[in-house]
C-alpha cells in the first residue's frame, strides 16, 4: 500500500510542475509496452512525458526524459534527432522500481500535416524490487503537434 501511496504523490507532483511548460505534440509510443506521450517545450528544448502499460499490462510505468533536439533539415525536411536522459518509475503487482532512464531517436515531421512520426531507444538502469539493465527498450510513436 505504501509503493502505491509514493507512486501516486510522484505522478501528481510530476503533472502538476508539467502545468507550466508548453505543450508541443501528444500521442502514443509503442514498443515493448504502450504508452500515452507528451512532449512540452522547456528552456529551449523539450521534455517528454509518458504513462503506460509494461510486461502485458502488468506494471504501469510514468518517465519523463528531457530531450535535446537538433535539426536534420538538411538531409529530409522535417527530420530532427534526439537524445537525453531521464527517470522511470514503475509499479505493478509485485513490483516497485525507479530507473535513470537515456534515449535517442529520430522525429519526423509530415509536411502540410500536424503529425510527426517518432522512432527510438531508451534503455533503462532500474533499482527497485526488479533491479537490473533493461535494453531492449525500441519504440515507434505517433504525435499530434500543437
Amino acid at each position: 500500500m505504501r509503493k502505491h501511496f509514493y507512486f501516486l504523490i510522484f505522478c501528481l507532483l510530476f503533472i502538476g510542475s508539467a502545468k507550466a511548460l508548453d505543450l508541443q505534440s501528444a500521442g502514443l509510443r509503442a514498443g515493448f509496452g504502450a504508452e500515452v506521450s507528451a512532449r512540452f517545450g522547456w528552456n529551449g528544448q523539450r521534455l517528454e512525458t509518458d504513462l503506460g502499460a509494461w510486461g502485458r499490462g502488468k506494471a504501469c510505468a510514468l518517465t519523463g526524459v528531457y530531450q535535446y533536439t537538433f535539426d536534420l533539415d538538411q538531409i529530409t525536411p522535417g527530420m530532427k534527432w534526439f537524445v537525453g536522459p531521464g527517470a522511470q518509475a514503475m509499479l505493478g503487482a509485485d513490483l516497485f522500481n525507479l530507473g535513470l532512464v537515456g534515449q535517442i531517436g529520430l522525429d519526423y515531421y509530415i509536411p502540410g500535416v500536424p503529425f510527426c512520426v517518432t522512432a527510438d531507444y531508451r534503455p533503462c538502469l532500474f533499482f527497485g524490487t526488479g533491479e537490473g539493465f533493461d535494453g531492449g527498450a525500441f519504440a515507434f510513436g505517433f504525435h499530434y503537434c500543437f
